[in-house]
């Protein structure tokens, strides 16, 4: 957990159902693994590996693996909790991602000529409901990106809360964290 953000695992097993649960105004689910459906208030949402959902603020979710599946589950209950404050409404539509779209949208921008020169290359998830802000929640924001072999990504601070979920990786792909910065930017 973090101060304003919750982050989980959740393994459903083939043929079983998980009911998810917080007290939130925004959850995000990326799904790891398998395939399956969640249900909520606003109907059933298919889902499969790599595909991202958000639902806004609900009592539960009911989630049904048709094959062995997992989610990285995150929600902004701890920001509510520390407020003292209760989701009264939903203030966003659910919205879903599939993993084909991302990988469409992520091989765009890599193939973009000027993305050798960014710092990051990747893909923003954006929600029609959060137009100014162009974020996956009014409390939620995501990228999805990409390293490619061989690049070393360019040191950088992140002045809320990050969490990060490395999907997939090479041998030789490591993090360093530190508190300074040599001369030459690293």
């Amino acid at each position: 957990t973090t101060p304003n953000l919750m982050a989980n695992f959740v393994r459903i097993c083939t043929g079983e159902m998980i009911v998810t649960s917080a007290k939130a105004s925004s959850e995000m689910f990326y799904v790891i693994r398998g395939a399956g459906t969640s249900e909520t208030e606003w109907g059933i949402t298919e889902w499969s590996e790599g595909d991202v959902f958000v639902i806004p603020a609900t009592e539960s979710a009911c989630h049904k693996a048709t094959s062995d599946a997992a989610f990285y589950w995150i929600n902004d209950a701890p920001v509510l909790g520390y407020l003292g404050a209760v989701p009264a409404r939903a203030t966003f539509s659910p919205v879903f991602f599939s993993h084909e779209r991302i990988i469409l949208e992520l091989e765009r921008v890599r193939k973009d000529p000027e993305a050798s020169s960014r710092n990051r290359i990747g893909v923003l998830f954006a929600n029609p409901a959060c137009p100014l802000t162009k974020t996956l929640t009014p409390t939620l924001w995501s990228l999805y990106c990409i390293l490619p072999a061989g690049t070393v990504q360019l040191p950088h601070r992140h002045n809320s809360v990050a969490l990060d979920y490395c999907v997939s990786t090479g041998t030789d792909t490591y993090t360093l964290i530190g508190r300074e910065i040599d001369e030459h930017g690293r």
